[in-house]
């Protein structure tokens, strides 16, 4: 007979990690969008030729690099999203397009309860894709 190898998983803390998507989604997606969009905002042109600050062009070109990052994370939230389906729409409704409890429920016909408990599960599901997920010790 052979030797089976058996991988153990800890079980994921489902409430921590509902909670840490919602403030993903609340805090850090934001600056993200914010980061994004700063890469095209430039002080005015300086018309001499010569550098009015030092290192300007360091910081031009590390605005441009973190705003890329963020654009290249904001596509990876995206891309999550649209992989799951309805639950990803439930969470770009209220999170990315700013829609409340109330108009999600008015909008997909969903009781209020029965759309919380859609959002956490949406939540959860979006933690494990985004590896935001926290496992029990």
């Amino acid at each position: 007979m052979g030797v089976v190898s058996v991988l153990y998983m800890p079980a994921i803390n489902e409430k921590a990690s509902i909670k840490r998507a919602r403030e993903f989604f609340r805090n850090e997606f934001p600056k993200l969008e914010q980061l994004s969009a700063s890469r095209f905002s430039y002080p005015g042109a300086n018309l001499s030729g010569m550098p009015s600050k030092k290192g300007y062009n360091d910081y031009s070109e590390h605005k441009q690099v973190v705003g890329v990052d963020a654009m290249g994370i904001i596509e990876d939230v995206e891309e999550i999203l649209d992989i799951m389906g309805e639950a990803g729409n439930i969470l770009k409704m209220k999170y990315i397009n700013g829609l409340g409890i109330y108009a999600l429920c008015e909008r997909l016909g969903y009781s209020r309860s029965y759309m919380c408990e859609l959002t956490n599960k949406a939540l959860l599901e979006f933690a494990i894709r985004f590896n935001l997920a926290i496992y029990e010790e």
